[in-house]
């Protein structure tokens, strides 16, 4: 039972349901009673709570009403979910608000009229989901697709009604009689026409309508007390990825009746592809406008809203000027996402403005008249603004001109100054990560290479001799704003200066600054970027204090050199160039809490830790490494390994399993096979179990006779053992580890799985979870590619893959930057799957509608050859043959491309799509193209 403010919460599937401890709350207003199967009871008592106005009920599976529900007549709102059976309803005269799942929406309708007379707000929904699919035949059966029926026109006190998903296709001719409603949501998927009966509506107050269509009628102009209207995705397919997208655009423009309703003052038309506003040019009552993922370039026509206080022109993706918003009397304005916009001026010019967000408008330099704005407030403004106190100095900082002209000073007090008021541009300008720096020099910022600022680069060289410390950090802390994002040569000019005068305290400050930077690791796939250099050659030619601040509670990702930033390699240095006893303490301190705390992460393990404290061991003096070595001993005693080898509890058995990787390799020599034995009988956890075993795997010393003596071991099922093999060999797909590294593995687990085949048929299966990983550098899934090939030519064909939907895995493997790489790496992955499948079965997925549009990307004819040998015979999918289409277009096969557009056109793609489809353009004036569009 849960309780909140002024309601309780009970689940009668996982608690007993008592009556009468509802009436131990007579002050909670609303009641929830979840899980209910058949019918319950409510007290009668109940019925004397003044307080009670609201009961929500669902069920697993068909439930009824609950006994006694009419006696309470204080209750005025009453949901339904899942599937309550209607027939049963008792006579509710009181109601004023219902919610519930349709089952037979005509029967329903009816029943309501009976039984709730006087509805105010009614929401219906459609049945749908997994919980239909668990219903009997029987009761399913009771469910049926229909029609509101005629009949709904008699809930004459009816206010508010909305229709969520019940399958309706249009709204009957007595919607006109509802004469007290306001408000109307409809979200119906078969709905493909506005209903004329809307437009007779003129007391309509309130309108959200939700359903794809390609017109309105002409009588929509009658809504004329419609005053707030919403039609997000109702036009133009609900498109909302202009990039991506495979809808074309097909209701241009937007029809001029929207903005000639008289009372309209707020609208929204999110993801409806708008490409401007003329339509709206009679719209002067209009407050409120939302037109996220439009297709505007500017704000041409905007003046003409006079009263507009609210808009929202959130990821317009190629918007680039909104100085036509100039003079508006607006309070709130979203862009965010909208990394085409270049400037944000015009804002000084929008005197009432008091909210902004500009989040992900990476494309700004200049947020000057973000911070001279005098309305604008730090609390109903973007957060990615965190800098709002500089505005009361943005009258002491001179131009940005003026400041690159000291910086091609020869005079080094004037070359100083100019870095100072540098980095107050910088910091006023910096945002969502996005350094400012490239720009105030002319160049673009790139997140893979070296950025050259020549004038400051040159103006650094000339005074380098002279530069104070202060002034070197000072570069470093104007260049280095993101690690992940920033690479600048001067950032790494500053820093080997730094390094060359040893200058400790100087590089403390670099290392604050660089943690400041470092939102979070894991950047070392961007091979010679700054932060690759930094770990690889700069960082580890720092002095101790410095590096004890870097290691200091340093991240796995950013320490380890396996897949890491490789801060490891600092350890050494700093251990060398100890200069003061604490310091020492402190690196010991550091080391081993970084050992304990990630020697039994995969990636780590008691060999990565060896070799790191054999490293450290050489650059230390006799006594010290005496002590580190203390250290190493005393957390692993040959005494205690023996007692937990002998011991029979449970636990320490667990707990020998997970201390392997800290155990001394001499001492593992000797007892290998006392370890393994002294495990047999007992029933340990599946993952201790596969721990134990990839630590005898990756240990070298008889490395082949531990794992299988080990396996042979265990006291678990055969299956349990196999699955534990695949996942180990898994783990090894992911390192791009050699094939013959594994196959000892293979060999044995065929024994348990049938035969080698059906582990590279697994093994090959597991494969997409390894490739599908957006992060992945192109060269590390190139190998995983090359694995992929391997593996193919071993199995013997053809084989199913039934661990997941294996059509869209592939499709997930497209990045989302769409590169050519990665549609090349797309197609070579798809040709070593389907290389092992059926033909009949490959013809089916959907994986053949990217793949052709793929091959458009790449420009690879020969990939379009291969592909045409799985198309199924007859193509019964709209977007299969659209992209075939575009293919055989793009390579100037005419006959072909001919073929497939008449199949497209015949499974209900419009002929404007193709006008529409640069894929096309070629032919846009070719007789035969145009005879067959009939255009």
């Amino acid at each position: 039972m849960e309780y909140y403010e002024h309601g309780l919460k009970i689940d009668v599937s996982k608690e007993a349901y008592d009556k009468d401890i509802l009436l131990e709350h007579p002050e909670k207003n609303r009641i929830e009673i979840n899980g209910i199967t058949g019918s319950i009871d409510l007290s009668l008592e109940l019925a004397d709570s003044d307080k009670l106005e609201e009961l929500c009920l669902s069920g697993e599976g068909f439930y009824e009403p609950p006994a006694n529900l009419e006696k309470l007549t204080n209750l005025r709102k009453l949901t339904l979910r899942s599937f309550c059976d209607m027939t049963k309803l008792p006579e509710l005269p009181h109601l004023e608000e219902l919610s519930f799942v349709a089952c037979h929406i005509e029967r329903d309708i009816k029943i309501l009229l009976q039984k709730v007379p006087h509805l105010k707000k009614l929401t219906i929904w459609g049945y749908h989901g997994q919980g239909f699919d668990c219903l009997s035949d029987e009761v399913k059966g009771a469910f049926s697709i229909g029609e509101l029926p005629e009949d709904i026109g008699a809930l004459q006190e009816l206010e508010d009604l909305a229709l969520y998903s019940t399958k309706i296709t249009t709204l009957p001719g007595s919607f006109k009689e509802l004469k007290l409603l306001k408000t109307l949501r409809v979200m119906e998927e078969r709905m493909r026409e506005f209903p004329l009966v809307l437009g007779e509506l003129s007391w309509l107050e309130e309108l959200h309508f939700n359903c794809e269509i390609k017109t309105i009628p002409g009588n929509f102009i009658n809504l004329r007390s419609l005053r707030k209207l919403n039609m997000d995705k109702a036009f133009n397919k609900g498109v909302w990825d202009l990039h991506n997208s495979h809808n074309s655009f097909y209701l241009h423009p937007l029809t001029d009746l929207i903005g000639k309703l008289p009372s309209l003052e707020s609208l929204s038309l999110n993801s409806c592809g708008v490409e401007n506003i003329e339509f709206l040019r009679d719209a002067g009552n209009l407050k409120e406008f939302s037109c996220d993922h439009s297709r505007l370039e500017n704000c041409e026509g905007f003046i003409e809203l006079k009263k507009l206080e609210t808009l929202n022109l959130s990821s317009a993706n190629i918007l680039e000027s909104i100085d036509g918003l100039s003079g508006l009397p607006l309070k709130k304005l979203d862009l965010e996402g909208c990394f085409s916009l270049e400037s944000i001026e015009v804002i000084s010019q929008l005197n009432d403005l008091e909210s902004i967000n500009i989040s992900g408008c990476d494309q700004l330099d200049d947020l000057k008249p973000l911070y001279a704005h005098p309305t604008l407030e730090r609390e109903n403004a973007d957060d990615d603004v965190e800098k709002w106190e500089m505005r009361v100095n943005l009258k002491d900082i001179p131009t940005l001109d003026s400041v690159l002209e000291k910086v091609k000073s020869e005079d080094l007090v004037l070359f100083e100054e100019a870095l100072v008021h540098l980095k107050k541009h910088v910091d006023l300008n910096c945002h969502d990560e996005t350094n400012p720096l490239a720009g105030f020099f002319g160049e673009e910022e790139d997140e893979y290479e070296i950025v050259h600022l020549k004038i400051l680069d040159e103006g650094f060289e000339f005074h380098r001799q002279e530069l104070s410390s202060e002034s070197l950090v000072l570069l470093v802390d104007i260049s280095l704003r993101s690690a992940g994002l920033d690479n600048y040569e001067i950032t790494l000019l500053a820093i080997r200066e730094i390094i060359r005068r040893k200058d400790e305290l100087a590089q403390v400050k670099v290392v604050e600054i660089f943690r400041k930077a470092c939102r979070y690791y894991g950047y070392r796939y961007r091979e010679n970027t700054v932060l690759d250099q930094l770990y690889d050659d700069l960082f580890p030619d720092f002095e101790t204090e410095a590096l004890i601040r870097l290691l200091n509670e340093g991240h796995g990702d950013m320490l380890n050199c396996n897949g890491g930033d490789g801060g490891d390699r600092c350890y050494v240095p700093a251990f060398k160039r100890i200069k003061r006893g604490e310091q020492f303490e402190k690196l010991l301190e550091l080391f081993f809490a970084y050992r304990d705390k990630y020697i039994h992460y995969s990636d780590f393990g008691n060999p990565y830790f060896s070799s790191l404290q054999k490293s450290i061991l050489k650059v230390l003096p006799a006594k010290k490494k005496s002590r580190f070595k203390d250290n190493v001993d005393r957390r692993m005693p040959e005494a205690e390994l023996v007692q937990m080898v002998e011991s029979r509890d449970l636990d320490d058995k667990i707990w020998l399993l997970e201390e392997l990787d800290n155990m001394d390799e001499t001492f593992l020599k000797k007892n290998y096979y006392e370890v393994i034995t002294s495990l047999n009988d007992f029933d340990l956890p599946e993952e201790s179990w596969e721990r134990g075993l990839g630590f005898f795997i990756e240990w070298k010393p008889g490395k082949g006779r531990c794992v299988v003596e080990y396996i042979d071991s265990i006291n678990i099922s055969c299956d349990t053992k196999s699955k534990i093999v695949m996942n180990l060999i898994e783990k090894m797909d992911y390192k791009c580890e050699p094939m013959d590294r594994i196959h000892p593995l293979r060999e044995y687990a065929a024994m348990y799985m049938g035969g080698l085949n059906e582990v590279y048929t697994e093994e090959m299966s597991r494969m997409r979870s390894i490739c599908k990983n957006y992060r992945m550098d192109y060269d590390l899934r190139d190998r995983r590619i090359e694995r992929l090939r391997e593996l193919a030519q071993k199995i013997a064909k053809p084989v199913s893959f039934t661990n997941g939907n294996l059509g869209y895995d592939l499709i997930d493997l497209v990045d989302s930057d769409g590169s050519k790489r990665s549609w090349a790496q797309f197609t070579e992955i798809c040709k070593a799957y389907f290389s092992v499948m059926e033909r009949e079965v490959v013809s089916r997925m959907y994986a053949l509608h990217y793949l052709a549009a793929g091959v458009c990307f790449i420009d690879d004819r020969g990939a379009l050859r291969w592909l045409e040998s799985f198309l199924p015979h007859d193509i019964t999918h709209d977007l299969l043959a659209f992209n075939l289409a575009c293919a055989y277009s793009h390579f100037g096969e005419k006959g072909m491309m001919l073929k497939f557009i008449k199949r497209s056109l015949e499974l209900g793609k419009t002929s404007q799509e193709f006008m529409d489809d640069e894929d096309f353009s070629f032919f846009w004036k070719d007789e035969d193209f145009l005879d067959l569009l009939k255009v």
